[in-house]
């Protein structure tokens, strides 16, 4: 992780040019996140770069969004009134069986692909 000269931060991720795990989980990685891209999963961070060098290293670029854990979360759904308590507790449930949803269909489909070609 580290911070552009704008002030926006980054994280970077980088894999030796050998064949070692590092480089084939950072390939798995972003094929991944190219299925999921293809089929409009949102809300799954995007590499804002992927750079291939000369000695066949990998280095993806992601901008970091500000999160919190699901910790933060209940802390904070806690103070609410029972009403908005239940509100924010539906819309993050629909949110995670959106995305779990999402990935799962593109799952499917990258396993069905890769057994027809």
């Amino acid at each position: 992780m580290g911070t552009t000269a704008a002030g926006e931060r980054k994280r970077l991720r980088f894999a030796p040019g050998n064949q070692g795990r590092a480089r084939l989980r950072l390939r798995h990685e972003l094929d991944v996140l190219r299925i999921l891209q293809q089929h409009a999963v949102e809300k799954i961070p995007q590499p804002e770069r992927v750079d291939g060098l000369p000695d066949r290293s990998l280095c993806s670029i992601y901008s970091v969004r500000a999160t919190r854990t699901f910790q933060q979360f209940a802390d904070y759904i806690a103070e609410m009134d029972w009403a908005a308590r239940l509100g924010s507790i539906l819309k993050f449930a629909q949110s995670l069986a959106t995305t779990l949803a999402e990935s799962h269909t593109a799952g499917i489909f990258r396993t069905r692909v890769h057994i027809l070609s």
